[in-house]
């Protein structure tokens, strides 16, 4: 499953033409309260980059590419209290239905930020799904609003995106936290 967090611009105009070519399709995390990227002030180059409009969303949409929810505004839910928390989840939830016309059935926690009341509040909004990063079991059905991801970034080189598909990584990831907690 390929899964982009934030919904920018260039998801549109860089990653639709090639998961096109190659018959791929994906699930794009939208953050359903902002035009451009104003949670990463100070970060040069990611601050007020461009998120996707409707128009760009509705194309990709009826080419197969799913949408989720990636909350209001792109907080650390699990820093919230419980009724501003509820607010981004639940409301995200709402706005993108609307604009996307179809049921949102996946979430996907700002910064991996998340806690059991999180959890609970997610799957209360109505979620199937809840994505993590690097949080949650390895296998799927354990805990399906707590869905463990392996990220790739911008720094991932062909070894280390070699070493993350395989399929011991996770089982490796996850030994290594358990070790380091006790």
């Amino acid at each position: 499953m390929l899964t982009f967090d934030d919904g920018y611009e260039d998801n549109y105009s860089l990653l639709f033409p090639i998961l096109q070519r190659y018959g791929f399709t994906a699930t794009i995390f939208l953050v359903a309260g902002m035009t451009h990227n104003d949670w990463d002030k100070g970060i040069p180059g990611a601050e007020h980059l461009p998120l996707l409009n409707t128009a760009q969303i509705q194309e990709m949409q009826r080419h197969g590419i799913d949408f989720g929810s990636h909350s209001m505004t792109h907080p650390r839910l699990a820093s919230l209290d419980l009724s501003q928390a509820q607010a981004e989840i639940s409301t995200s939830k709402h706005i993108l239905e609307n604009r996307l016309g179809q049921a949102v059935t996946s979430f996907c926690y700002p910064y991996g930020s998340l806690s059991l009341e999180v959890k609970r509040l997610v799957g209360e909004s109505g979620y199937q799904f809840g994505i993590a990063s690097d949080s949650g079991s390895a296998f799927l059905q354990e805990d399906l609003l707590e869905v463990r991801r392996i990220g790739v970034f911008p720094n991932t080189n062909a070894r280390g995106f070699r070493r993350k598909i395989t399929g011991s990584y996770v089982f490796q990831n996850q030994a290594v936290k358990n070790a380091l907690r006790h």
